[in-house]
């Protein structure tokens, strides 16, 4: 759970201006990397929700100097038409067909390394998914509770979702109604993770769920780690 927190951290800082539909991003990522960039060893893509907006990026390493990666990821002028110093590391920005594209460049001790992430420009679209915005596997959380932040992977043939959600009730009533609900739906309660004070686990069928509620100004966190 530490490692959640860790990543969810860094991804409101690094996750926030992105918003992009689901397969139009992962196709539009795949095409760059089989695009004149062999050199460049990629990670698979990685998908994201912030405020309930899909959010997807890919990281890559490169044996090229930053200069070279630099030169090699400028040649997609079609995606890149502004290049800027940033950081000890360079930015490539620029729009194709209403998506906006970046990429971040950084030095390493064996070439360079970085990420390229997609925002689709659609403001219409935007505004309808964060109205929108739900529990994919836990709705009866969204009568009393907003989904803030949701970020999904798979691996080894499970799928891991993290979920955060903000709530006006207090912890004791939130723990009340969540607990009501997961027994409601079949959940079983399994141990109280005693290394995390407010943190239980849960079981149904094959499936794994870790709930830790703290305290806010405006109520409550609620945060949700859901294997299946």
């Amino acid at each position: 759970m530490n490692v959640f927190l860790i990543f969810l951290a860094r991804a409101l800082l690094l996750l926030a201006p992105l918003g992009l539909p689901v397969v139009a991003s992962g196709v539009a990522l795949n095409e760059l990397s089989g695009s004149g960039l062999e050199q460049f060893r990629w990670s698979s893509t990685q998908a994201a929700r912030l405020h309930g907006v899909p959010a997807h990026w890919r990281e890559f390493t490169s044996p090229s100097s930053l200069l070279h990666a630099t030169e090699a990821m400028a040649m997609h002028a079609d995606r890149f038409q502004r290049v800027i110093a940033y950081k000890g590391g360079v930015l490539l920005t620029g729009v194709r067909a209403n998506w906006h594209w970046v990429a971040e460049i950084q030095p390493d001790a064996s070439g360079s390394r970085g990420r390229v992430s997609v925002l689709r420009v659609d403001e219409a679209q935007l505004r309808g998914l964060f109205q929108s915005r739900s529990s994919r596997n836990f709705a009866w959380l969204d009568h009393r509770a907003l989904l803030r932040f949701s970020h999904e992977s798979t691996a080894g043939g499970s799928r891991t979702t993290h979920e955060v959600y903000g709530a006006s009730m207090s912890v004791d009533q939130i723990t009340a109604y969540v607990q009501q609900n997961l027994r409601r739906t079949g959940w079983q309660p399994e141990s109280r993770v005693a290394w995390w004070s407010g943190t239980d686990a849960w079981r149904r069928g094959s499936s794994r769920l870790v709930v830790m509620l703290l305290p806010s100004k405006s109520g409550s966190t609620i945060f949700l780690s859901h294997t299946e």
